[in-house]
């Protein structure tokens, strides 16, 4: 796993956030510490080909991607930092975003795996830039969308809680957002009257989502804890939960 995801790690922007997962959800740290250790040892390797040192190499690459982030991509906290003139505050913006995403997966990390997963997948998107190709994150959430929207309404559980339509809710979002994937969004960017429309529809339907699956995580995450892979819950983690 540790070796998958140091691979995927080629391109942080889509990857870096979901090391939270790694961190929080097994419930020790070798798997983030092998991550880490690892990603280390390649980066090290690799900088050892280049004529620069790594810390020039590191702001060069900062440099370029901050500059990408304005000109590519679409639907994402740096093409609306341009809109609004705050382009310096992109590094900041980003980093603290990051962090909140901490946050959310450490106070989330007993919920449902792929509830988790689709929240961090749309997160993601939405965070820096993303071009097209990296609306495969979309994939994620959409999971977590159909798989609530196949549990039927159990009774024995909560009535109130169960009968609120949510399976209706998250159906109606999985058959948008899929028909959003299905959409050619690259030729519908070329043209000015039509990319407006786009980048507001992605940005309402892609914040609705998230908004929803965050919903669907305090529900669960108000049944009281449950116990992870490889982690047993204490007495007094159980008193607090109860």
């Amino acid at each position: 796993m540790a070796g998958l995801f140091i691979v995927a790690l080629v391109k942080p922007t889509v990857s870096a956030p979901f090391f939270w997962l790694v961190l929080f959800l097994p419930g020790r740290l070798r798997p983030a510490a092998l991550v880490l250790l690892g990603y280390l040892a390649v980066t090290l390797v690799a900088a050892s080909f280049q004529e620069s040192s790594l810390p020039a190499l590191l702001q060069g690459w900062r440099r370029q991607e901050s500059q990408m982030a304005f000109v590519e991509g679409h639907t994402n906290l740096s093409k609306w930092l341009a809109v609004a003139g705050l382009e310096e505050a992109l590094v900041p913006a980003a980093l603290l975003t990051l962090l909140g995403l901490g946050v959310l997966a450490w106070r989330y990390r007993g919920v449902d795996f792929w509830l988790l997963a689709g929240i961090m997948g749309v997160a993601t998107r939405l965070w820096v830039h993303h071009r097209g190709q990296d609306d495969l994150l979309i994939l994620l959430p959409m999971i977590a969308l159909l798989r609530l929207a196949k549990q039927s309404p159990s009774p024995a559980r909560d009535p109130a809680r169960d009968l609120h339509g949510r399976d209706v809710k998250a159906g109606l979002l999985f058959a948008l957002t899929w028909m959003t994937m299905l959409a050619p969004v690259d030729l519908l960017l070329r043209f000015p009257a039509s990319a407006l429309l786009t980048h507001i529809w992605m940005g309402v339907l892609w914040i609705t989502t998230l908004l929803f699956l965050l919903g669907q995580a305090r529900q669960e995450r108000s049944k009281g804890p449950r116990s992870l892979p490889g982690e047993r819950l204490k007495p007094m983690e159980v008193a607090a939960g109860a």
